[in-house]
């Protein structure tokens, strides 16, 4: 009996250790959006920057420096203030004073069904005139030139659809440790790699 359990050890052991080189070498064919050069003015389409935010009045300046200093000709960022209870319109409104690329919406009331980032991406989505969607978080910060690249590369390998992922910023060991499990699992789950693989069946299981 032992020496039949220690060969389904190692049989279950051969088959991680290959499924996790297999999706690891996936992970590291990635385009990486520092090695693409970003588009110039001509190549780059109108786009719209959309996201919601909800109490968010201590991630939120910090997200909006970075935003207003986008470096993108044809640009306009649609801001969702989501039934805030703090001081999340306030500083919506304030910087779109500063920024007239920036229009802010609100949300008063979540209808029946809704949640609310959801509702509130869709409606930035119902007042963007961009050719391109941006949807992104009231707490993420953006490079300068993070638009031109994307763009760049969306072009470059004829995307309909792109999804970035960000650096993220840990501090502590828990939170080190526990976002990195994450990311793990989801390279595991997901398998990125092959998204944009007609063959592959893994974006069907995600979703």
């Amino acid at each position: 009996m032992s020496l039949l359990w220690t060969l389904l050890l190692a049989l279950v052991a051969a088959f991680w250790l290959v499924y996790g080189l297999r999706v690891g070498l996936e992970a590291l064919r990635l385009p990486w959006l520092d090695e693409v050069a970003p588009a110039t003015d001509a190549d780059c389409p109108s786009l719209s920057l959309l996201f919601t935010a909800r109490d968010e009045a201590a991630a939120l300046p910090r997200a909006l420096a970075s935003f207003a200093a986008l470096d993108y000709p044809r640009l306009e960022i649609i801001a969702v203030d989501d039934r805030s209870r703090d001081e999340t319109g306030r500083i919506l409104h304030e910087a779109a004073e500063r920024d007239p690329r920036l229009r802010v919406l609100t949300v008063r009331e979540l209808p029946p069904g809704w949640l609310g980032k959801p509702h509130g991406l869709a409606t930035a989505y119902r007042q963007a005139r961009g050719e391109w969607l941006v949807f992104t978080d009231a707490d993420v910060c953006f490079a300068p030139d993070v638009l031109r690249r994307a763009i760049a590369l969306a072009r470059v390998r004829a995307l309909d659809h792109l999804t970035l992922l960000g650096r993220l910023e840990m501090t502590g060991f828990w939170e080190k440790v526990a976002l990195t499990f994450f990311g793990l699992g989801f390279h595991f789950a997901a398998r990125p790699g092959r998204a944009a693989d007609p063959r592959s069946r893994a974006p069907e299981r995600v979703a």
